[in-house]
């Protein structure tokens, strides 16, 4: 059977599937100060509740938006069944298409829904994912996903980020800079910048005004050239 793990802000759930049959599941609040003998804890007892025989899993697969979770979970359940979990994540093969500009920051939970979409319907669909923060992802019927948007009720200040998007501030195609985030820090919005700071422990940030001065020296420099 197979044990499935999806690790999201607020919530860890497990499920265990007997073929295409969700046969037992189990979910418990995320708390990133659990070690790995205290989850394994946590998963034996699951197994004894139901009266599982651990020997009966023989696959186990991570999807996971909290990494100080995962490698913790994933130890557990190495512990527990014996099994190497895949972790979802770049250079899995999903057989999902993701037309994104950078394809590595699309939320693993994303990617683990819309892979179950297209192989329970099938494409084009319109998905909305209601977790800690509500997301809107298209899918188009060749299984590739083009984008979505994540609500702006669920920033950290429950507002917009009152800035026009660099894509509307001009007709003209335009390639200004590129940033990576490893390099100098998360550039976050006002209205966000506190959610790191708390949910994800994200201590190396540039700052709560780093992301406007950003937006205004390129909204400045759109002037300039028009």
């Amino acid at each position: 059977m197979l044990l499935t793990a999806d690790v999201g802000n607020t919530n860890v759930k497990l499920g265990i599937y007997d073929g295409d049959e969700l046969k037992y599941k189990l979910k418990f609040s995320t708390d990133v100060s659990k070690t790995s003998d205290e989850f394994a804890v946590e998963l034996y007892t699951f197994f004894q509740i139901y009266n599982i025989d651990v020997k009966s899993i023989d696959s186990s697969i991570i999807s996971s938006v909290v990494p100080n979770i995962t490698y913790p979970l994933r130890t557990a359940i190495s512990t527990v069944t014996g099994v190497r979990s895949i972790v979802l994540g770049p250079g899995v093969k999903t057989g999902l298409d993701i037309k994104i500009e950078h394809p590595e920051t699309l939320g693993a939970d994303i990617v683990a829904g819309c892979v179950g979409a297209c192989e329970k319907y099938g494409g084009p669909f319109i998905i909305v994912f209601m977790g800690t923060a509500t997301a809107i992802v298209y899918v188009d019927e060749n299984n590739t996903y083009y984008g979505g948007a994540i609500a702006p009720e669920d920033s950290w200040l429950g507002t917009d980020w009152n800035y026009t998007p660099f894509d509307e501030a001009t007709e003209r195609k335009l390639l200004v800079f590129g940033v990576t985030n490893d390099q100098i820090g998360y550039l976050l919005t006002e209205n966000d910048w506190r959610s790191y700071l708390t949910e994800n422990e994200e201590i190396v940030s540039t700052g709560p005004k780093a992301g406007a001065h950003i937006a205004n020296a390129y909204l400045t420099l759109v002037d300039e050239i028009k």
